[in-house]
């Protein structure tokens, strides 16, 4: 029963960015057509704050993601992570599950823990 839930969950978040994404390209559109410059500049302000907001999430969902992956490939448990970083295990699974943005002194602890630069764990490419 668990996974239809989350598989629900997963199907409304894709339609939700979907739909972000559609309003997005209809507000672009919008500025091309001749017309009111004030509402062109708000509908092209609007569409900038909406495209930043989705790659923003994009970039967070693959920083968390490219955190667990390299300490799983790495045979390194949260624990241990936690340990050689001087956090808890439930700061390592908080950012692994981003619900805690990490300072920036913890930032370059993860990544020479795990052997990368703090570019390559926390920024989206």
């Amino acid at each position: 029963m668990a996974e239809r839930g989350f598989w629900w969950i997963g199907f409304l978040f894709l339609f939700i960015i979907f739909a972000i994404i559609v309003l997005d390209i209809a507000l672009f559109i919008s500025l091309v057509r001749p017309g009111d410059e004030r509402r062109q500049m708000i509908a092209g302000k609007a569409s900038l704050w909406s495209f930043i907001g989705l790659v923003g999430c994009f970039a967070l969902r693959f920083a968390e993601n490219l955190i667990r992956t390299r300490r799983k490939e790495q045979g390194i448990s949260q624990e241990e992570l936690a340990k050689r970083c001087e956090v808890t295990r439930q700061t390592v699974n908080a950012i692994e599950n981003n619900k805690y943005d990490p300072t920036l002194a913890l930032a370059f602890r993860l990544a020479k823990e795990l052997g990368t630069t703090v570019d390559e764990l926390f920024l989206y490419r």
